[in-house]
């Protein structure tokens, strides 16, 4: 991997680094998240390693990933239509405080999690169309739709700790501790979808709005393995929108402090607090901060 004049091609220049990588971090895994052009680089790059390092083979791995394009074109290095991430970045937080009142820590929080979520809602290999008025859209498939539909579930209990007088327990309180493995969890999930009333401390009948949270949220660790396997952050992202509309569709039709029952107020507290602990675990994956309040 030398050129005409001696010097070292971009294949001898990763080679060398992945040489490097190996010996003074011992990675168990090595991820390009480049663009489908160079596929077959990686290719020719992975085998001439495995062939010079036996001890990276099989630990050499390239994710294909779309471009990103706004209304104004692709953006690329190359063609010199560059928009840099601090620029992008700036642009959602000026919408952002153009259309909402928000403290400079939370717009932060926010803008962030607006140009992250827009690009990994979609999959490796798709093209990103990247519309920043879509980003910041606290009504559609959004970053800031996740945080705002978390900001709302702790107001909820908020609400109810002052109402009751005492710190409310947490969402992993509200149940029975499990030691159960994955394969278990799944294995409860179907049957708890078919019958809610095998869950000890729930109402014998559960409204079709809290039944579709109960789902979701038990299909959680399922939707993280998936999405590890198949390097897709994607399906975290499609699982989260998914819930907060369910939630959000339970909130606005059922009553939650003022359910009919003491035990019922603390079923919804119970769903309210899963949800809003199932969300800022899903966004933690993703790399996105929650906001207490927006």
């Amino acid at each position: 991997f030398i050129n005409q004049v001696g010097l070292p091609t971009y294949e001898a220049k990763d080679m060398a680094l992945a040489k490097l990588q190996f010996s003074e971090f011992k990675p168990d895994l090595i991820i390009h998240v480049v663009g489908p052009e160079q596929k077959g680089y990686f290719e020719v790059l992975f085998k001439a390693l495995a062939q010079l390092f036996p001890e990276t083979a099989g630990k050499e791995y390239h994710i294909i990933y779309g471009w990103v394009r706004l209304k104004t074109g692709k953006m690329s290095s190359r063609s010199g239509e560059v928009v840099l991430a601090e620029w992008l970045l700036d642009e959602v937080k000026k919408r952002l405080k153009n259309s909402f009142k928000m403290s400079e820590e939370v717009g932060e929080k926010v803008a962030v999690g607006a140009v992250k979520y827009s690009i990994l809602k979609f999959s490796p290999t798709s093209e990103i169309a990247f519309d920043i008025d879509e980003s910041i859209n606290l009504e559609g498939d959004s970053g800031p739709y996740l945080q705002y539909t978390y900001a709302r579930c702790k107001s909820v209990l908020r609400r109810a700790e002052a109402e009751n007088g005492e710190p409310l327990r947490s969402a992993g309180q509200f149940s029975a501790e499990s030691n159960r493995s994955l394969k278990e969890e799944k294995i409860l999930a179907k049957k708890l979808a078919k019958d809610s009333s095998k869950i000890v401390g729930l109402p014998a009948a559960l409204n079709p709005e809290e039944l579709a949270i109960l789902r979701a949220l038990y299909r959680f660790p399922e939707v993280v393995s998936e999405a590890a396997r198949a390097y897709s952050p994607n399906l975290i992202c499609t699982f989260l929108f998914d819930l907060c509309q369910k939630y959000n569709l339970f909130y606005n039709r059922l009553p939650i402090l003022k359910a009919e029952s003491p035990e019922l107020v603390k079923t919804r507290l119970a769903l309210t607090a899963a949800t809003a602990q199932i969300i800022k675990n899903g966004l933690y994956l993703l790399g996105i901060k929650v906001v207490k309040k927006m």
